[in-house]
């Protein structure tokens, strides 16, 4: 229903606000900044595209990655990093103000958010592995509990 909404408010802005006013809010610029109507539509059909993956991906995240809206959240964060790493590589000095370059709080975001995710992802390891009947080895490995009577494991400490 959202998105049927959004199509037909967009639509009807288009149709009563942009068409009357075509020449001045889109074929002028055009023209001032010497891009023809065939690489215009070429460049729209690319952030049509990059939009229709996102929303692909994000939704593929929702429905099947562990945690749904809250490791979305998480990526989210991981991402904003990510941008905070590359702009400051890519951008500082070369294009834009201070803000493009690495400072003391972006590092101390990159510290919040890359221990929150070790966290929650640790987290998320140890509810699953309760959650599922199983209890952690110190190998590194797990044990089924489920069904299972103390008498029937050696070497494994089973604890409530």
């Amino acid at each position: 229903i959202q998105g049927t909404v959004a199509t037909v408010t967009l639509l009807l802005w288009q149709l009563m606000y942009t068409l009357p006013r075509v020449d001045s809010l889109i074929l002028a610029p055009m023209h001032d900044a010497g891009t023809s109507p065939l690489e215009a539509f070429w460049i729209l059909s690319g952030i049509a595209l990059a939009n229709l993956l996102h929303s692909v991906t994000f939704f593929q995240t929702l429905k099947f990655f562990p945690g749904g809206a809250t490791s979305a959240g998480v990526l989210k964060g991981l991402q904003a990093v990510m941008v905070f790493v590359a702009s400051s590589v890519l951008l500082c000095g070369r294009w834009g103000g201070l803000e493009m370059c690495w400072s003391g709080s972006k590092f101390l975001s990159l510290i919040v958010v890359v221990g929150g995710i070790f966290l929650y992802a640790t987290s998320t390891d140890l509810k699953k592995t309760k959650k599922d009947g199983f209890t952690s080895q110190s190998d590194g490995g797990y044990v089924n509990l489920r069904g299972v009577k103390p008498e029937d494991v050696t070497g494994v400490t089973m604890s409530v």
